[in-house]
């Protein structure tokens, strides 16, 4: 509380909503006829929806509020199981661990009362990589050389914003099965590359074996 004047930055991972889908309890949907796994994940995401905002509250206590930027997002898609059930991506096709739009297509929520509109949507397309430029314009920080990135702070603040000319992805699948040895071929190997340039999509899956890069 003492240092509440300086600037600060807080970076959260929170591992739920994850398999194995366990939780302390299954509330608010313990009467719902789900398979338990369900259950679970969905108290999961109900579990980390209250914890964020107890950190919000705590900023509105501490008069941070309109002084803070919150940045919300996923890492990927939905997995298989809970996505058949609760259609998580509809309409894309794909979820976790897969190049398609459903695998990697995911919400970015922002919340900085004052200076980003009330209820704005943006059909800007961005990725990760834009976040440390963006970071660095919230900052008043020069910017890395030689980076991909973008940054989206025009978007938040409703000005004119520089888009990518395209986006490209790797994917490297883990090989669970490898038994011993240093080489990473046995570890991990290339399992699909994808690039986006406007409302076209490219994705190339013609991986066989283990391709290290």
């Amino acid at each position: 509380k003492k240092e509440k004047d300086a600037p600060f930055f807080l970076y959260l991972p929170y591992t739920i909503p994850h398999s194995k889908f366990e939780v302390p309890e299954d509330a608010p949907y313990s009467d719902e006829e789900w398979a338990q796994p369900l259950k679970n994940y969905a108290a999961m995401i109900t579990r980390m929806d209250s914890d964020i905002g107890k950190i919000i509250e705590l900023l509105k206590e501490e008069g941070l509020d309109e002084n803070t930027i919150v940045f919300f997002s996923s890492d990927n898609g939905p997995t298989g199981q809970p996505n058949k059930f609760f259609n998580s991506n509809a309409p894309f096709k794909g979820t976790k661990g897969n190049l398609y739009e459903g695998g990697l297509r995911i919400p970015l929520i922002a919340r900085w009362p004052g200076k980003i509109k009330p209820e704005t949507v943006s059909d800007h397309l961005s990725a990760f990589w834009d976040f440390l430029p963006t970071a660095c314009d919230l900052a008043n920080v020069e910017t890395p050389e030689k980076i991909d990135g973008i940054s989206f702070l025009p978007t938040l603040l409703g000005k004119n914003q520089p888009e990518h000319k395209y986006l490209y992805w790797e994917f490297f699948q883990y090989n669970y099965s490898w038994k011993s040895g240093d080489n990473p071929d046995n570890r991990n190997f290339l399992h699909s590359q994808a690039i986006r340039m406007d409302n076209w999509k490219a994705i190339n899956t013609e991986f066989h074996g283990t391709n290290h890069a």
